[in-house]
Order: structure tokens, then sequence, then C-alpha cells
């Protein structure tokens, strides 16, 4: 349980910034194991570069998670 939040799952994990020190590949994995645990339904990002989404995208793939939507505002 996510004793803080009061609730078993949260709908949107979201990361606000890219962490330089954190590979793509680890942050998917992570997120991953936390789908598969049901402590979270979906993964989002934002700040993250063209090249970060680009590598996002693929992972997500490979990790078999859910298919990325990219939006962006301009």
């Amino acid at each position: 349980m996510l004793k803080r939040l009061k609730t078993d799952c949260i709908d949107l994990l979201y990361q606000h910034r890219v962490d330089p020190n954190a590979s793509m590949e680890d942050v998917a994995a992570a997120v991953k194991d936390l789908i598969q645990a049901g402590k979270t339904r979906h993964f989002g990002m934002s700040e993250a570069g063209v090249q970060s989404l680009r590598r996002a995208a693929r992972q997500s793939l490979r990790s078999e998670l859910n298919q990325m939507s990219v939006l962006a505002a301009a």
C-alpha cells in the first residue's frame, strides 16, 4: 500500500525531469516492475529532450510497456 497517499495504486507516475545519473533503460525497468506489481498504471515524463524520448520509446517496446504517446506543447 502507498501509505502516505492512502491507496494501493496510483494512476500516473510522472517523472518531471530526466535524471542524468540514471539511464533510460534503468528507469524503464523500474517502471515496468512498478506496473507489474500493481503500484502504478501509467508512466509519463516531461522536460525530456528528443534523444531521451526516442530512447524511452524504444525501451518501452523492449520492456513490453504500453506504447508511448508523445505530446509536445509549442
